[in-house]
């Protein structure tokens, strides 16, 4: 409410936005365990902060591997910024952002750190998930 205030042109929120429909949306750790504990696919988990620039960078890609990958993985945004995430944060070692956790029958398996991604690179990594790291490099 506070950002369409300050620009009610601006995008909508991520959780607001129509194109991320095919997003789990969570909103309290309650929800975020309880996804973990329920579902039997395994889950890609987006842990975001909603001024990121990063973050706002790779939700369209997080949104486009979620619709093409649909009813074989759950891809999940979380936005964590709030102090109240912070024993979360710490349990899944977030301490950037966005910081992206890879979940097999409710149990964290993995960080996925390629935030070059294309949704692509996203999928094809889920198929045979493992760590993973690329550096982020800039030719500018």
């Amino acid at each position: 409410m506070v950002a369409f205030l300050k620009d009610p042109s601006g995008p909508p929120l991520w959780e607001e936005n129509p194109e991320a429909k095919d997003v789990v949306h969570i909103e309290t750790e309650k929800d975020f365990r309880k996804l973990l504990k329920k579902e039997e696919r395994p889950v890609l988990m987006m842990f975001y902060a909603p001024w990121c620039g990063v973050c706002k960078r790779m939700q369209p890609i997080f949104q486009q591997t979620a619709t093409e990958t649909k009813g074989k993985y759950v891809l999940a945004g979380m936005n964590v910024h709030p102090a109240e995430f912070d024993g979360l944060k710490q349990e899944y070692n977030v301490k950037g952002y966005p910081t992206f956790c890879y979940f097999e029958k409710g149990k964290f398996l993995h960080h996925y750190e390629n935030y070059g991604a294309t949704p692509k690179d996203i999928a094809d990594w889920l198929k045979k998930a493992k760590p993973v790291s690329y550096a982020v490099c800039s030719n500018t």
